[in-house]
């Protein structure tokens, strides 16, 4: 019954957003996100006048958790990773990040100027969870690809934690290039040109789905911002 009364109000919901300039968008996204990217476009979205009453839902998590939600109607747009499997989501590329090697001051390592795949074989290595979507794509893309088994100690779900476990000698790290490691007690290598790759964020919705106007704005508003 609980269901049901609340499909009820969702829908009254969203008949209102209809009926006036306003509206309600609820997003989800990943945590590298979180610090600058979603505050910023959200900022620059509201600031223009038609957009001004439109009210926002904040989600964070990982890229399957939200891609569940997504498919659910809990959210209305997602950023994160994307995922092959998902015929029904509408995936748009927005952002391009430069995988990097993260190290502890005074390892051995930062002697290098660049790192490559074998240097993850010689020490202790912290991972994203496995099965995220940078979990996922530097274990298969990566690692795999260049016929390395990382002695993985410790797996997180985001760059702040992987950084300050690396930051206290920990191990070393294989991570996207975002806000979270750039700090006074973590070395930045780039990888060796020829082993060099990137991860794209995605912004996803539901394919075929009808979206209320606030929302098929915003999307818009994202697609021009980060074309």
């Amino acid at each position: 019954m609980s269901t049901i009364l609340d499909d009820v109000k969702r829908a009254e919901s969203k008949m209102h957003q209809i009926a006036t300039d306003g509206g309600h968008i609820d997003i989800a996204y990943v945590s590298p996100l979180a610090k600058v990217f979603i505050p910023t476009i959200v900022r620059s979205f509201l600031t223009e006048k038609e957009n001004k009453n439109i009210t926002f839902n904040f989600f964070q998590d990982i890229t399957s958790v939200n891609i569940e939600g997504l498919k659910k109607g809990r959210y209305d747009i997602i950023f994160g990773s994307y995922s092959p499997d998902e015929n029904g989501i509408d995936f748009v590329p927005i952002i391009r990040q430069e995988i990097v090697a993260i190290l502890p001051p005074g390892h051995p390592l930062t002697l290098k100027d660049t790192m490559e795949a074998t240097d993850f074989a010689d020490y202790p290595v912290l991972g994203y969870a496995r099965h995220s979507g940078l979990g996922k794509y530097t274990r298969s893309f990566f690692f795999k690809k260049h016929d390395v088994s990382p002695n993985f100690i410790c797996e997180s779900p985001d760059e702040n934690g992987i950084a300050s476990l690396v930051a206290q000698g920990f191990g070393i790290a294989l991570v996207a290039d975002v806000d979270a490691i750039h700090r006074d007690d973590i070395c930045i290598r780039h990888l060796v040109s020829h082993e060099s790759f990137s991860h794209t964020v995605y912004m996803g919705y539901m394919t075929g789905k009808y979206q209320l106007p606030a929302i098929k704005r915003f999307i818009e508003f994202v697609r021009e911002s980060c074309s």
